[in-house]
């Protein structure tokens, strides 16, 4: 894994107390089985409760506002309207190196009752010579976003500049919205742009299983 690859997951992981998800394409579901390697800060993944035949019924989405993120102290962010070309244009420039501007747009979450996963965990280790390894982490939580945007500079003189491709209010600009038909208008020094991806799930929670007193409990992980 490239370097900023990790320092991406590093510190969206600090800093919202959620996972990213990497690469942004990666398909992940509710229930998926994964060890976190934090030196590297890699993923690997070892398939699906649903797999081991233990079921739970995942929470009804519940939808949140748009979210943004930025490092802090680290870019600086204008966006203003270019009557010429007639449309809008977002400037994003950064003083730091690996600094992330992150952006949600039409997002919801989901998640797996944890007091019902206790229950079905326990009845599927009942039985005698199923084993759990203790490095396996559980998807929990699961965020999805209709779009989403991912920034990430290569130097302290890093920049992207993204225009839409028409004209449209400033206060509603968002530049993780597909229906603006954004673009990459230039970039220097960046290490990473993802411009309004459609259906990804940016983010994931997740809980660990830990052994006490004869019985199985779930304690959050990464948060």
């Amino acid at each position: 894994m490239a370097r900023y690859n990790k320092k991406y997951i590093r510190i969206l992981r600090t800093d919202l107390g959620r996972f990213p998800v990497w690469p942004l394409q990666k398909q992940v579901s509710l229930g998926d089985i994964l060890m976190y390697h934090s030196r590297n800060a890699e993923y690997s993944w070892h398939g699906n409760l649903n797999d081991m035949g233990i079921v739970v019924t995942p929470t009804g989405a519940q939808t949140v506002l748009d979210e943004s993120y930025e490092t802090e102290n680290s870019v600086d962010i204008k966006v203003q309207i270019d009557p010429a070309a007639d449309c809008v244009v977002a400037n994003y420039t950064f003083n730091k190196k690996s600094a992330i501007v992150a952006q949600c747009f039409d997002q919801s979450y989901a998640t797996l009752p944890i007091e019902a996963l206790k229950i079905a965990v326990n009845q599927y280790m009942a039985t005698p010579g199923r084993n759990w390894n203790r490095d396996w982490l559980i998807v929990t939580e699961l965020w999805h976003a209709k779009a989403y945007t991912a920034l990430l500079s290569g130097s302290k003189d890093s920049q992207t500049i993204i225009k839409s491709g028409g004209m449209v209010p400033v206060e509603m600009f968002n530049v993780a919205n597909p229906q603006l038909n954004l673009s990459v208008a230039s970039r220097r020094n960046m290490n990473y742009v993802a411009l309004a991806k459609q259906g990804v799930h940016p983010f994931f929670c997740t809980h660990k299983l830990v052994h006490w007193n004869g019985r199985y409990s779930l304690r959050s992980y990464g948060q």
